[in-house]
């Protein structure tokens, strides 16, 4: 979002054998491979790191943060996967994932110059500017300043390797009368069936995370019976896949235009009040947007059987503005101090729910809640937050906690600012 606001350049490089890099910091012995040595008894003592050993991506972390702290470069606070210079976002951004890197700034002749100093530590690959990461393709239209996010290559490779390549196209991810049969199976199924439907959910739950909070809340649902799936659950995990296959090319795009000054941060928090058929636990659902797209999502089923909608609803609150806590926290690091930063605009469509959380003189009725639900109150307090009212119809979370007809989905996936790309 940052790199699509700011048309910052977006450089990737790839860390060749990186397990191999860090030497081993306790006593390892390893068998030695046939036809080595004849006596069983010799094993070797291991001096660096090994793929499948379970203590490498620790070793690797660490040996990485060694080299890029004398290159000048530390770890965020709030998400040690990521490194920032003095300069801040002003400089460059160094995103890894495992062995994976992303080099953002503006500049990219000191890009370049990173990528040698990078080069003469790791045995790196240098890939260019990044076109794809982690599955998820990467469209730029420099121009505008818009940048697009879309895994229509990986839904593509799922639906074909469920066999739904020639289903019928479906337009909502779950059907709304559906939750009337999502409860537990009293059957048992088979380890192939159970293995199969975890694949299935996983596969969904890998584009739920990167591109797609428009399935948020069927993933979520469906994720809960992984143990023990119905011939119900598996068909409705199937439709969900379908539903992916059909919307392939959806993404989230980021950027329109957006200037530094005020990256329009906000977020929004719903909650579908006793919607667990088996338990009659709430959703919570919350997404928040940067740059006209969303940049985090989540929708979970309560801990707590809560009393009342409006117990609900705070509930969610209280969930999304532990997420706002973070963001703020690494935008900060990053250098970042707009106005829409302190306070974070919480979007919600409970008055109850909104008093409750800006005047502790309602404590009569929410006295039996637990303590830990009431960190919305201390960040409005404290100016962390600042909640606004918004009808339920422009209520974008809404579609997180409940499954949604045809038209409703299209409307919430448009509400998402979610764009179709060829």
């Amino acid at each position: 979002a940052l790199a699509a606001i700011l048309d910052l350049e977006i450089e990737q490089m790839d860390a060749i054998t990186a397990f191999l890099h860090r030497e081993a910091d306790k006593r390892i012995y390893i068998e030695l491979p046939d036809g080595y040595c004849s006596s069983r008894d010799i094993v070797g003592l291991l001096l660096k790191a090994l793929y499948g050993l379970k203590q490498s991506p620790r070793l690797w972390q660490k040996k990485l943060s060694q080299e890029l702290a004398k290159l000048g470069y530390r770890p965020l606070d709030s998400d040690s996967s990521v490194y920032v210079g003095k300069d801040g976002i002003q400089g460059i951004i160094i995103v890894t994932y495992v062995d994976d890197f992303l080099l953002i700034g503006p500049s990219r002749e000191n890009i370049n110059s990173l990528k040698k100093e990078l080069s003469t530590i790791f045995s790196m690959k240098d890939l260019g500017p990044c076109e794809s990461f982690l599955g998820v393709r990467i469209i730029r239209d420099r121009e505008n300043r818009r940048i697009h996010l879309v895994q229509d290559q990986y839904a593509e490779k799922v639906v074909k390797a469920f066999g739904l390549e020639t289903a019928a196209p479906i337009y909502a991810p779950m059907e709304v009368g559906a939750l009337v049969q999502m409860v537990p199976y009293d059957g048992q199924a088979t380890e192939a069936e159970i293995k199969q439907y975890q694949s299935g959910t996983g596969s969904l739950m890998y584009s739920m995370t990167q591109t797609r909070p428009d399935i948020s809340f069927t993933v979520s649902t469906l994720a809960q019976f992984n143990s023990n799936p119905s011939p119900f659950h598996w068909k409705a995990c199937r439709r969900a896949l379908t539903y992916l296959g059909t919307t392939s090319k959806v993404g989230i795009t980021l950027g329109a235009g957006v200037t530094l000054g005020d990256l329009e941060y906000h977020g929004f928090s719903d909650s579908d009040y006793a919607g667990d058929v088996g338990s009659r636990k709430s959703t919570s659902g919350y997404v928040f947007f940067m740059g006209g797209g969303p940049i985090s999502w989540k929708s979970a089923k309560q801990h707590a059987v809560t009393l009342s909608s409006t117990e609900a609803e705070y509930y969610a609150l209280t969930e999304a503005a532990k997420e706002a806590k973070w963001h703020q926290s690494l935008l900060t690091e990053l250098g970042y101090n707009g106005t829409d930063l302190r306070p974070v605009t919480l979007h919600g469509d409970n008055t109850g729910a909104l008093a409750l959380a800006e005047n502790p003189e309602h404590h009569g009725r929410a006295k039996h809640i637990d303590i830990r639900m009431h960190y919305i109150r201390q960040e409005v307090e404290n100016g962390s937050i600042q909640l606004t009212y918004v009808p339920t119809s422009d209520m974008v979370a809404d579609g997180l906690t409940k499954p949604l007809g045809g038209p409703k989905h299209q409307g919430f996936v448009e509400q998402l600012g979610l764009e179709t790309w060829k």
